[in-house]
């Protein structure tokens, strides 16, 4: 099964990180682990000064089930931007490849 994954970048002043991470921790990672086409995601930060960062938010999904999360995930992002009072850009890219990394077993 292909993989699409939605890559979110916008930019926020350092003291909206704290609010970024409380409304993704609180509203839209359970929204997203509630999906079934979800397959993961990141939150990146690229440092640019003392004041300012560029985030870069990589989430994966299934390609048959995109769509119909991709309408749902850009609302909740809608939500989120209006809060923040930020802009998004918004790309959609084919996964050429995933590769997992060491997992112990747990013995």
């Amino acid at each position: 099964m292909a993989t699409v994954a939605k890559v979110l970048t916008f930019h926020l002043p350092a003291e909206q990180i704290a609010p970024l991470l409380e409304i993704f921790d609180g509203e839209l990672a359970p929204r997203y682990a509630e999906h079934r086409g979800f397959r993961g995601l990141l939150a990146l930060e690229l440092g640019e000064g003392a004041s300012r960062s560029q985030i870069y938010v990589v989430s994966m999904w299934d390609d048959a089930e995109v769509e119909d999360a991709g309408d749902l995930s850009d609302r909740w992002w809608d939500d989120a931007a209006e809060v923040l009072a930020i802009g998004i850009a918004r790309h959609r890219c084919k996964v050429l490849r995933d590769l997992p990394g060491y997992a112990p077993d747990g013995s």
